[in-house]
């Protein structure tokens, strides 16, 4: 007779108790590397939207230098100036007047890279023209910078000219008095709806903070100066309207 060891024999299924520390093992791991990754991206959209700011105020220089020192409008088309796409199809109306289609040239029309750093998403290539000039990734400094046609009196206007320069704002570079202080652009956000769900990107931002949007590291956005530098600076930072004018360095103060 064949005698069996039966204390020899072993099983090679896991207990349950061995399924139980392994599942606690990978949710303790999971629960590590959400955040993680999740940091990961925000740092990331955080970088091409610093790389997309330094683009757009190296191309605002240009456009100021190829334009006899005149300050890019920020929201209005010259007489004369024809704005297109990169395929050249002509743009008209208020897509015309936002800044963004106005210094594409100046960018090699890399539209993508430039304006829509923060995760816009066009689904409709034929949207693109309109959707471009409304959510860039960086909204512009409209009322102060440039000048704004849609604000009264229009800066626009011979007769109102002066007034707006008194008042801080800037057509010329050479009227800058203090370029790595006053706000050029600012990463921005659209509430479309009204119901306070803000979408990234809009082409316009005014003091005090309107429609600038918070989004990077504690609380900040991410602000280009009109030397071309960039800072991140927080809501009661930007809410300094001696940022957003151009005043005298005697009357500025940083709060």
């Amino acid at each position: 007779m064949k005698n069996f060891n039966l204390a020899a024999k072993t099983s090679s299924a896991f207990t349950l108790i061995e399924v139980l520390v392994v599942i606690a093992v990978i949710a303790v791991l999971a629960s590590i590397a959400v955040p993680v990754l999740a940091g990961s991206g925000k740092v990331a959209r955080q970088a091409a939207e610093v790389a997309a700011a330094r683009s757009v105020a190296n191309a605002m220089q240009v456009y100021s230098s190829e334009n006899n020192g005149a300050v890019l409008p920020g929201f209005h088309v010259r007489p004369g100036e024809a704005v297109t796409d990169s395929q050249g199809k002509p743009i008209g109306g208020q897509p015309a007047k936002r800044y963004p289609w106005r210094l594409a040239p100046y960018l090699g029309y890399d539209v993508e890279t430039a304006f829509l750093a923060s995760g816009q998403k066009i689904n409709d290539p034929g949207e693109m023209q309109y959707m471009v000039s409304l959510v860039p990734s960086l909204g512009m400094n409209t009322v102060y910078l440039g000048g704004d046609d849609r604000k009264s009196p229009n800066p626009f206007n011979p007769r109102f000219a002066p007034s707006f320069v008194e008042r801080g704002g800037i057509t010329r570079m050479t009227q800058v008095l203090r370029p790595g202080q006053m706000i050029a652009f600012v990463s921005a956000a659209y509430d479309g709806s009204g119901g306070g769900d803000k979408q990234p990107g809009y082409f316009s931002v005014e003091y005090p903070a309107v429609n600038v949007d918070f989004r990077h590291s504690t609380d900040k956005a991410l602000v280009v100066f009109v030397d071309g530098h960039t800072e991140l600076l927080d809501r009661a930072q930007l809410n300094n309207e001696r940022l957003w004018k151009n005043v005298p360095d005697a009357d500025y103060a940083m709060h």
